[in-house]
């Protein structure tokens, strides 16, 4: 028999992570977090002990997933991207910091907000829009019920 045997596959270790991250990754993108996890434990088992075509597709995602992340990791050392991006984000942050320090933007922007829930409190005290809404509301369903009525009368006379 050529090929991979069922119980005592010999593969790149790259090539199985690369299934487990590929098919967790697009099944948490379809159907969650959980449901990722899962998928990502069957597309590692898959890439180790199947000799057929799940098995073929999971060593192939697990491959091109292991090659980018091996070429992504090539270019973060040659230019220094994760470095250069956590330097950007303090620097944002810093000046952020600095701005609200200066300028008392989370302080207004809170008081703003609590302004903004006292003029709604205050509008709905005085026309009582939620109170009018849930007369309109029971008075519509009334409505339709008796609609109803009137159809089923209608239908079995």
């Amino acid at each position: 028999m050529t090929g991979r045997s069922s119980h005592s596959h010999e593969h790149d270790g790259g090539e199985v992570s690369g299934a487990a991250v590929a098919g967790g990754l697009a099944a948490a993108a379809v159907a969650g977090p959980v449901v990722g996890v899962a998928a990502a434990g069957a597309a590692a088992y898959a890439a180790t002990t199947n000799d057929g075509e799940a098995g073929d597709v999971a060593r192939a995602a697990g491959a091109v997933v292991a090659t980018a992340g091996s070429e992504a990791k090539e270019l973060n050392e040659r230019h220094h991207i994760s470095e250069r991006a956590r330097d950007a984000a303090v620097s944002a942050l810093e000046t952020a910091r600095d701005a609200n320090e200066r300028y008392g933007i989370v302080e207004r922007a809170k008081d703003a907000g609590a302004a903004a829930c006292q003029q709604i409190v205050r509008y709905e005290n005085e026309h009582h829009v939620l109170q009018r809404i849930r007369q309109q509301t029971v008075e519509g369903i009334k409505i339709i019920g008796n609609k109803l009525r009137e159809c089923r009368r209608d239908t079995t006379a």
